[in-house]
């Protein structure tokens, strides 16, 4: 499952998941993530929020995914800005845009 804060960036990072041969659930709100998550979280393997952190949105994702699908793994992407290209590049790891960097070295 994909917690995105814009439909912008669901779908992108959702495109880039599905390539790399994935299933991928989005939802972009707090009401669409807690439904899906109600529904289909004993189902997830992975749940992912490229939430800020500190929003409401992101700390009820991560709230809800521990209650919900408990046994998926929970990654938390520092929110990526740029451009899709930007994203993909990041997501695939071949290299990873100066402007998007926050730790040096990190590849």
């Amino acid at each position: 499952m994909l917690v995105a804060d814009s439909e912008a960036s669901a779908k992108t990072l959702s495109a880039t998941l599905q390539r790399a041969g994935h299933r991928v659930a989005t939802a972009i709100s707090l009401a669409g993530t807690i439904e899906t998550l109600m529904r289909r979280g004993p189902f997830f393997d992975v749940v992912i929020t490229s939430t800020r952190f500190d929003s409401s949105l992101g700390e009820d994702a991560i709230q809800y995914s521990r209650k919900f699908a408990a046994h998926a793994q929970l990654i938390v992407l520092h929110p990526i800005a740029g451009a899709p290209e930007d994203v993909e590049l990041a997501l695939s790891r071949q290299s990873i845009p100066d402007r998007l960097q926050t730790m040096r070295g990190w590849n």
